[in-house]
């Protein structure tokens, strides 16, 4: 059986359709010799058939001298597409929309390509890469509401704006090891670790507090 959608009939209109021929042409280098066989097509190519054997789209391709293999490439990267499309849906109204799915995009990529390689994660199923995706939207829309209180918050400093981006890269550590240990002594003494070493690196102790504090506050965590 081949689970089939409207969009794959569409998509197997234009193929026939680029190729220059009718249903019934289609139908006729398929073999089919019946009356309803150009109302068979009709039907497959409008997605009225759900579960077609896969043999019928293999022949359907082999009769508009398509490949197989580019069509089923081109199937899985409209998957891709659907996937990314829903999981995206929960941050519709955004103004942080666009940059959020630019980067989801390029993490599902990554995880797709590190899945193939077999480099680092083992056996990382489709369902796996997807759970996957949407906690790292939700990372991402967070980091977006913070990284906004914290521009706010450093503007009114005399710190140099340059100076800006190790503060939001501690913040999303803080985020990051909350989120992992929650609020305990585990979690407080990590943090406090990374706090010494960006110190060391020429940041400020009161303003780094205060990034943890903004960073507890979106996190729904009293400091």
């Amino acid at each position: 059986m081949f689970i089939f959608t409207k969009e794959l009939g569409i998509k197997l209109r234009k193929i026939r359709q680029d190729a220059g021929l009718t249903q019934k042409e289609v139908a006729q280098r398929i073999g089919f010799r019946s009356k309803s066989a150009q109302s068979y097509i009709a039907r497959l190519e409008s997605g009225a058939i759900k579960n077609p054997r896969i043999r019928l789209i293999l022949d359907y391709l082999r009769a508009c001298n398509y490949a197989w293999s580019r069509f089923f490439s081109e199937l899985s990267a409209m998957e891709f597409e659907r996937t990314h499309n829903k999981i995206m849906a929960e941050l519709q109204g955004s103004k942080h929309y666009k940059k959020i799915d630019r980067d989801v995009m390029r993490y599902r990529i990554g995880l797709q390509c590190k899945a193939s390689a077999n480099k680092g994660v083992k056996s990382l199923s489709v369902k796996k890469q997807n759970e996957m995706t949407k906690k790292f939207l939700r990372y991402r829309a967070d980091m977006e509401k913070i990284e906004a209180d914290i521009r706010e918050f450093m503007g009114n400093t005399t710190e140099p704006g340059f100076l800006n981006q190790y503060y939001k890269a501690f913040a999303r550590e803080c985020y990051r090891t909350i989120k992992k240990y929650g609020q305990s002594p585990k979690s407080e003494a990590k943090i406090e670790k990374r706090l010494l070493v960006w110190q060391t690196r020429g940041l400020k102790k009161d303003l780094l507090e205060k990034i943890l504090e903004l960073v507890k506050k979106h996190m729904n965590f009293n400091s």
